[in-house]
Formats: structure tokens, C-alpha cells, sequence
């Protein structure tokens, strides 16, 4: 009987991204995976801000899907979609947000859809407000769109070597770990 050699799930070529990334020994980590998660494997952000970042993440994609955003980034040239391999119902959902579908009149939505976004809409607007205490509110804001929601580390950040980018991005992740009750803040390195 001959065994089959299966190639391995994840390319060794992905597996030298995520190395790179995340660090030597953590390529296997599913955190390393996303740009909050190589932060935390490399010791720059602390779990409390990982996590954080992460429920923002989740707040912001909820908002997005619920106002029909676009996307925010090409998918393919010449228009056309790439298919990701999940559908838009197998993707995970919240209570607000299913009951926030469920309308089969969209020009007409229930009383549950439209405070299902309210209440969406609000946590977005006080999270926003919440990091106007920030210095430079605005660089948070684009820091962690661009790391939470696009899951693009900014280039000038990748050698850490822009002290403003890194306290804006830290300060903003600071502040999603109070807006969502996280608790036990530490300094990352």
C-alpha cells in the first residue's frame, strides 16, 4: 500500500510571512493570522489591547455589513468579485445584527431592525467620541482603521521607528479595552 504525501494546509511561503510577522516559532499561532495577533505574539501590544482592538474590529464589521457599506478595497481587476469561499450567512452574527436581517421589507423595517441599528450606531459614535481624548485624534482614528478594520499594519510602523504612530496606535487600543470593559492594562513593550 502506497501512503500519499499530502501537501501541508498552510504553504511554507505563508508560513515565512507569518514567521516574519509574528516571529520565529509563533508561524503556527492562528494569532498570527491578523495584524492585532503578531502584534501581541511579538510583545508590542499587551492582551488587554489585543483584545480591544479586536472587539472593535467586531463592532466596526457589524456596523459596515448593517449600512451596506461597500468594500472598502478592491477585490480583483476589472470589477468582479473574487469569491471568498464563505457565504455572507455563514458568517458569524450577532443577535442585533440577525434580527437587523430579518426584515423582509428593507424599505420598511421593523421596529427591531431600526434599534438594532441605533444601537449599532450609537456604540460606533461613542466609541468615537471616546478617543477624541486621544492626542492626535485623528492619527488614532486612522491607525486603527487601517490595523483593525483593514488588517494593513502601516508600513511606517513595521520598524517601529515612528514614535507618534505607535503611542496613536497603543492610546487607541487603550482606549477600545475601556470602551468594551476590558480589564488589567499593562504596558507592552
Amino acid at each position: 500500500m502506497e501512503i500519499k504525501k499530502h501537501e501541508p494546509v498552510v504553504s511554507p511561503e505563508l508560513l515565512q510571512r507569518r514567521a516574519d510577522a509574528a516571529g520565529r516559532g509563533n508561524e503556527q499561532d492562528q494569532l498570527a493570522g491578523s495584524v492585532l495577533g503578531c502584534l501581541l505574539l511579538r510583545g508590542h501590544i499587551t492582551p488587554e489591547q489585543h483584545e480591544g482592538g479586536s472587539l472593535l474590529t467586531e463592532l466596526w464589521s457589524v456596523w459596515s455589513r448593517m449600512a451596506a457599506a461597500p468594500a472598502r478595497h478592491a477585490r480583483a481587476a476589472g470589477g468582479t468579485m473574487v469569491p471568498s469561499g464563505v457565504s455572507e450567512e455563514a458568517m458569524p452574527v450577532d443577535e442585533i445584527e440577525r434580527r437587523a436581517r430579518c426584515d423582509a421589507d428593507p424599505e420598511n423595517p421593523s421596529p427591531g431592525a431600526i434599534a438594532a441599528w441605533e444601537r449599532v450606531c450609537e456604540n460606533m459614535q461613542a466609541f468615537r467620541v471616546a478617543i477624541r481624548d486621544c492626542r492626535n485624534h485623528a492619527l488614532v482614528l486612522a491607525i486603527l482603521e487601517s490595523v483593525c478594520m483593514d488588517e494593513i499594519m502601516p508600513p511606517r510602523l513595521q520598524d517601529r521607528a515612528w514614535s507618534i504612530g505607535w503611542d496613536a496606535l497603543k492610546d487607541g487600543l487603550d482606549v477600545a479595552a475601556e470602551f468594551f470593559g476590558v480589564h488589567g492594562k499593562r504596558q507592552a513593550a
